[in-house]
């Protein structure tokens, strides 16, 4: 009778209802704070991934090294369910794949020995000619471990960065053509700028009619070609290659292909499967990105 009831109300709430009011209204007040600490946080790092100013590249740079080692963690489980998929194809169709191997290489060597006669051509061409060399480019294989920015930026971000020998405005490629160029080169990561952002610029030539144009990101799936004077006479199904121009691409890297003739719009079909990457191979530039400009 005199024990302390557990009916709901009747404790501190029960003898003062205002004190209940204002725990509700301070956790109320305390919810909204938060969201809007969150919004606060997500507009900052927006404006850090389009600013250039030196400030906000080096706190980019330096957030970015610093996800870096959690990013490949969580990335594990993902690349163990790809590696088990493949080895599982290779146990189950190894005599099929020893036999386009044995095909494969008989014509690779076939095609070896062909460019070691052309390269020795080559050579004593370019003595005759006496052509400069062109800068000694090295390659550098990195895993991808990120896709940030998604779907405002197209990047991607890799676990190799300065120490590992990466520089910045540096050619991205696959076996397939070209992914597009270093851009934020920390410590340890490296983020790049694909061929489909916005803020994507590439010299290419379009074979057959050898018209040079400028192919440019606009986010989507398919780049767009400028600056092209002899529309009447592209088509679809053209091959796109970069023309070298600029310094950063080599020329005759593979891009894509013609996909839309819309007017003026001529949209590009990459060779690449942007959002199927798992590794890259970076290059060095033809020449030094500090001695060039880019778009």
């Amino acid at each position: 009778m005199f024990g302390r009831s557990n009916k709901p109300g009747f404790g501190l709430y029960g003898r003062r209802p205002w004190l209940k009011r204002a725990h509700q209204t301070f956790h109320l007040y305390r919810k909204l704070f938060l969201v809007f600490v969150f919004i606060l946080i997500s507009v900052f790092t927006l404006g850090l991934s389009y600013a250039n100013i030196p400030f906000a590249t080096k706190v980019r740079v330096f957030l970015t090294d610093l996800t870096t080692p959690v990013m490949t963690v969580a990335s594990i489980p993902y690349d163990l369910t790809i590696s088990t998929k493949n080895k599982i194809y290779k146990w189950i169709y190894t005599y099929h794949v020893l036999d386009d191997l044995e095909a494969e290489n008989v014509t690779l060597h076939t095609q070896v020995n062909r460019l070691k006669s052309l390269e020795d051509e080559n050579k004593k061409l370019r003595k005759l000619m006496k052509m400069v060399p062109d800068r000694f480019r090295t390659y550098i294989t990195a895993r991808i471990v990120a896709y940030p920015g998604r779907p405002f930026v197209k990047s991607i971000l890799l676990n190799a960065g300065a120490k590992d020998g990466v520089e910045e405005q540096q050619p991205v490629l696959t076996e397939d053509g070209l992914v597009g160029r270093t851009v934020d080169v920390g410590d340890h990561s490296t983020r790049i700028l694909l061929i489909t952002d916005l803020n994507s610029r590439v010299p290419v030539i379009i074979e057959g009619i050898n018209e040079h144009a400028i192919m440019a990101g606009d986010n989507t799936d398919h780049p767009i070609l400028k600056y092209v004077k002899q529309i009447s006479k592209i088509k679809v199904g053209d091959k796109i290659k970069t023309s070298g121009r600029g310094g950063v691409f080599a020329s005759s890297t593979p891009v894509g292909i013609i996909s839309e003739i819309d007017g003026a719009t001529i949209k590009v079909q990459p060779y690449v499967d942007l959002e199927a990457l798992t590794h890259v191979t970076l290059v060095t530039p033809l020449v030094d990105h500090r001695l060039i400009r880019m778009e």
